[in-house]
């Protein structure tokens, strides 16, 4: 199971397990992330000032064959177990 948090610009945030970063409009700037949605054999990077986060859910769709389970945070917003807390302690796993 991965759960993709996109970003279009650099984070520090550490993640908890099973949460990875997808930078979107990779094509466009310097790359900063392990994922990014200009990489692997079918992508739509270029389209991403069009599709926003929808470029990285193409390439999860086309590129990520490792997980049976995967998951999309919209621009680093998290589902959590704690409306009032955004301690990463609490994101849902």
């Amino acid at each position: 199971m991965r759960i993709y948090v996109v970003t279009h610009k650099e984070v520090n945030e550490t993640l908890p397990k099973n949460y990875e970063y997808i930078q979107v409009n990779a094509e466009n700037n310097l790359p900063f992330c392990k994922f990014r949605d200009n990489i692997g054999k079918d992508n739509i990077s270029i389209k991403n000032p069009f599709y926003c986060e929808l470029s990285a859910a193409y390439w999860i769709w086309k590129n990520d064959k490792e997980n049976n389970i995967v998951g999309l945070a919209h621009y680093r917003r998290f589902l959590t177990l704690n409306k009032f807390s955004s301690s990463n302690s609490y994101y849902i796993n």
